[in-house]
């Protein structure tokens, strides 16, 4: 049984990881028209977009392009303030020099492309937000909610013995998600609810893969490093034939 569950949690988590890097990533073209600048495995699965900003304590893979023709052979990336935003060289990805980003603190930030002379060449402002709050998203299975709860942030129901994926969202003032792959505090209330989850290694990075048997159980996640939380109720339903 705990074979056939971490094998499904496998499965699960590389259908993820393709699912984060398929994502319709849209380029920000630089200011002085030189550079692409495109997020990549930012913790979104409908695809990364500078324009919705990092939250505080997120991390996003950035790579670029020469713009016309332009060549990015001898490009490095580096932030113009370090106090707001990170960056660091990180292994090619599809073949293509990559970075991260991390934001470090609240702000606008400017990331550079520098030439081997450390010569800015072009750059962007990334906006960097502590997030207002957390909320579940849906990604696989049937999912109903959020509904509010006297006592939990969220409550959703889903169906009894088949399997649902969550993931933890942050969003900003206005609700729109916020790009930036976060670590978290799981929090299972419900022990019995931990035997229903497929694979327990996805719990820190926001990801809550399970299926469970018809209850109703309680858990959170806290983002440390923004000091956001979140606290829900799951409702397993049994389907009527």
């Amino acid at each position: 049984m705990e074979r056939n569950r971490r094998t499904a949690g496998i499965a699960g988590a590389f259908a993820l990881a393709i699912a984060f890097a398929g994502g319709c990533n849209i380029s920000t073209e630089g200011a002085l028209g030189t550079v692409d600048f495109t997020p990549n495995n930012c913790g979104r699965v409908d695809g990364c977009d500078f324009a919705s900003g990092l939250g505080l304590g997120g991390t996003t893979q950035v790579q670029i392009s020469g713009i016309n023709g332009a060549s990015t052979a001898a490009i490095d990336l580096a932030s113009g303030d370090p106090e707001i935003i990170a960056v660091t060289p990180i292994a090619d990805v599809g073949g293509r020099p990559t970075w991260e980003l991390y934001g470090m603190g609240e702000g606008r930030g400017r990331l550079m492309a520098v030439d081997r002379d450390n010569v800015e060449v072009d750059f962007i402002d990334v906006d960097v937000f502590r997030p207002a709050r957390l909320t579940m998203k849906p990604f696989l299975g049937n999912a109903v909610g959020p509904v509010d709860d006297p006592v939990y942030d969220e409550r959703w129901t889903v169906n009894a013995g088949e399997r649902v994926v969550m993931l933890v969202t942050p969003v900003a003032s206005d609700d729109e998600p916020l790009i930036g792959r976060h670590q978290y505090v799981p929090f299972i209330e419900v022990e019995e609810f931990d035997s229903y989850i497929n694979d327990t290694d996805q719990l820190p990075e926001g990801t809550l893969d399970f299926t469970a048997s018809a209850g109703e159980y309680t858990l959170a996640f806290t983002d440390n490093n923004s000091a956001s939380s979140i606290s829900i109720v799951i409702v397993a339903e049994a389907v009527s034939n």
